[in-house]
């Protein structure tokens, strides 16, 4: 249980845990003596939602106010982030790009480039597993913000209406070859500071599409390296945050002992933690594919999506959560190995030196 929370703060972590589909379960165990607890929501972030809560010793009205100064800054660097990299906002850089013609550039300033420059090293590290041109697939078998709304009807050529049962039918073969050519995230290139879009379009029944990004699978975990930092130089030493469904980073516990984490169980959601592990000083992502999926003639299709192949996952993987020094790194590898597979992913994390807890879809759990 949340032993350390009044029972008010405690309704509230756990209705923002259910309305969000946490995949991640902050457990604590044992009693925590901790004098004052200051923590804050932040909503609509990139589509999703950041939690942060602070430990403070003992409470007095300087450290309410320094705690409420904390929150103004983190919220300051989730706008100006999320001004930057969001899909929907006709002014961010990543609209832009999405809007571009073959051989046009957009500027983009230094934020952007250390984004994207690492977007890339991981792309290529992981032989394109990583991949942020995947978004027309994403859209394409149903996976996109649009398709979660209530009021959702095809706009699109390619759209179709939900089954009875929630899911959608199987798109067209010709689109997912289409889009699959527009997956090629290294004719997304980067000179100085010009982005150039050097993708041709796909034309199907004669409507043209263009190559879209989305660089939020390594932006989430950007904003919880950012939102450390600045707890940091705001004198916090004891905390926690999650940044949607994918990040976390956890400190220490005011009494200087780690946190106990409770790692999801992908068969049952919202029960019990499949296992748990002690994590001190680290950035924590999950990836899964019971985040966002749907079946048909029994078979579960994902919101993971293999650029190479064009088809959503179908690894014995349920989820992996890797455990980092790094929030970006840590984002961009759990997408990855999810695409990659078993084999080729618990590989790839041990060359890294990464740790991570992997859980199969018949229930076994593989760490390292």
């Amino acid at each position: 249980g949340f032993n350390s929370f009044s029972s008010s703060k405690t309704a509230i972590i756990k209705a923002f845990c259910l309305a969000f589909s946490l995949c991640l379960l902050l457990c604590f165990c044992g009693c925590q003596k901790v004098n004052q607890i200051y923590d804050k929501v932040f909503f609509d972030f990139l589509g999703t939602t950041v939690y942060v809560e602070l430990n403070i010793s003992e409470f007095s009205f300087n450290n309410s106010k320094k705690a409420e100064n904390c929150f103004n800054k983190i919220s300051n660097c989730l706008t100006e982030i999320s001004n930057k990299f969001s899909t929907e906002k006709e002014d961010s850089l990543v609209y832009k790009y999405n809007q571009l013609q073959k051989g046009e550039f957009i500027e983009v300033d230094q934020t952007f480039k250390e984004v994207f420059l690492k977007a890339k090293e991981i792309y290529s590290l992981t032989g394109g597993a990583f991949n942020p041109a995947v978004k027309s697939l994403v859209d394409l078998w149903g996976f996109s913000k649009r398709h979660q709304q209530e009021n959702y009807l095809p706009c699109y050529n390619y759209d179709r209406n939900r089954n009875a049962d929630g899911s959608f039918p199987l798109p067209n073969e010709e689109y997912i070859t289409a889009f699959s050519s527009l997956a090629n995230f290294s004719l997304c290139q980067l000179e100085e500071n010009r982005l150039i879009k050097n993708c041709d379009l796909v034309v199907v029944d004669n409507v043209s599409y263009l190559q879209q990004i989305d660089l939020s699978g390594v932006v989430k975990g950007y904003a919880t390296d950012k939102i450390k930092g600045i707890i940091e130089e705001c004198g916090y030493d004891s905390f926690y945050l999650s940044v949607g469904t994918s990040s976390m980073f956890l400190s220490k516990k005011s009494d200087n002992t780690p946190y106990t984490l409770g790692i999801t169980d992908p068969q049952k959601v919202n029960g019990s933690p499949i296992t748990t592990v002690s994590v001190e000083n680290k950035f924590v992502s999950t990836s899964g594919y019971y985040q966002n999926y749907y079946r048909v003639n029994d078979l579960v299709y994902s919101h993971v999506i293999n650029g190479e192949t064009g088809y959503p996952v179908s690894d014995e993987i349920a989820s992996v959560t890797v455990f980092c020094e790094n929030g970006l790194l840590a984002d961009g590898y759990t997408t990855a190995v999810m695409v990659m597979g078993r084999e080729k992913g618990e590989n790839f994390l041990k060359t890294e030196g990464v740790d991570y807890i992997l859980i199969t879809r018949d229930g076994q759990i593989v760490s390292n």
